[in-house]
């Protein structure tokens, strides 16, 4: 089963993942200025191919940005990187946001951000969290360009996509406003 889903309260969710995997990009503007720090059990870079590949407990931090996975694949031309691919059983990723209900966490157990044409696509049992939000399902594409989320079942069609929005009006008393 195939969701197009227009962007409105579940854009900002979508829109913080597609900045948390992004080493060009960042959910939290200070991030972006930081250092990536990368380590990994085994580490391959094959500056005539522009690979580097990063093996065994992976853990990747550039501020509050973290991801863990068992590897991490990153495709580079001369001036930028042009695709971060994640695997893993699952990948964990996190950031905090600038505000506190702007952190997000999820896992999936391949995460592909594909920079060329802004796509970031998630696989096998993709899960997102931000605040109290949910977005699950087995593949989440997500084309920041179109602002267009693209979210399906398993090819079964035994797992549905699932998406859960707490109301706004009980987040703006638990956060005493």
């Amino acid at each position: 089963m195939n969701h197009r889903i227009r962007l409105s309260s579940l854009s900002r969710s979508l829109c913080w993942l597609l900045l948390l995997l992004s080493p060009l990009l960042s959910a939290k503007e200070a991030d972006r200025n930081q250092p990536i720090y990368l380590e990994a059990d085994r580490v391959i870079i094959n500056e005539k191919t522009g690979t580097s590949s990063y093996e065994g407990n992976v853990k990747l931090r550039q501020g509050t940005l973290e991801i863990k996975a068992d590897k991490i694949t990153v495709l580079k031309s001369e001036t930028r990187i042009e695709q971060l691919m994640a695997e893993g059983e699952p990948v964990h990723f996190r950031q905090d946001g600038d505000i506190p209900k702007e952190n997000i966490r999820g896992y999936a157990n391949q995460v592909t951000y594909h920079a060329t044409d802004s796509r970031l696509k998630l696989k096998g049992k993709a899960h997102i969290w931000q605040n109290r939000d949910e977005f699950m399902g087995d593949e989440i594409i997500y084309d920041m360009q179109r602002k267009v989320v693209n979210a399906r079942a398993g090819s079964q069609g035994k797992n549905r996509v699932h998406v859960i929005i707490q109301p706004r009006g009980e987040e703006k008393e638990q956060q005493g406003e």
